[in-house]
């Protein structure tokens, strides 16, 4: 009530909820890596980016496999048919989907997920 009497805009400047602007910019975010995943898969031939190639990269492909294997929310079926229309979850081997978990189980330790 007190922001209100000053004029506290909760909307932000473009009249859409912090949320809404929030899911639409992780949407396009998303996108925007899928792009360059299937730019990748063009160049190498495959979807196992390494550390060294770029680790941002990287680590946004191994919490793709991460939400994938644990039925995350975060990836919808939408996003698994995209993943799914260039091989994504074929290119990877067995061996990166267990450190993947590994890494997961260890991470949801450590934090109580």
């Amino acid at each position: 009530e007190k922001l209100k009497s000053i004029g506290f805009d909760f909307l932000g400047h473009d009249d859409q909820p912090v949320r809404q602007r929030n899911t639409v910019r992780a949407h396009a975010k998303w996108n925007q890596r899928f792009e360059q995943l299937v730019t990748f898969k063009k160049e190498h031939g495959h979807c196992k980016v390494s550390k060294s190639h770029d680790l941002s990269f990287f680590n946004w492909v191994q919490i793709q496999l991460s939400n994938y294997e644990t039925k995350s929310p975060e990836l919808t079926s939408d996003r698994i048919e995209k993943l799914r229309s260039i091989g994504f979850f074929d290119s990877l081997d067995h061996d990166t989907r267990s450190v993947v978990l590994e890494r997961r189980r260890h991470y949801d330790e450590k934090w109580n997920h």
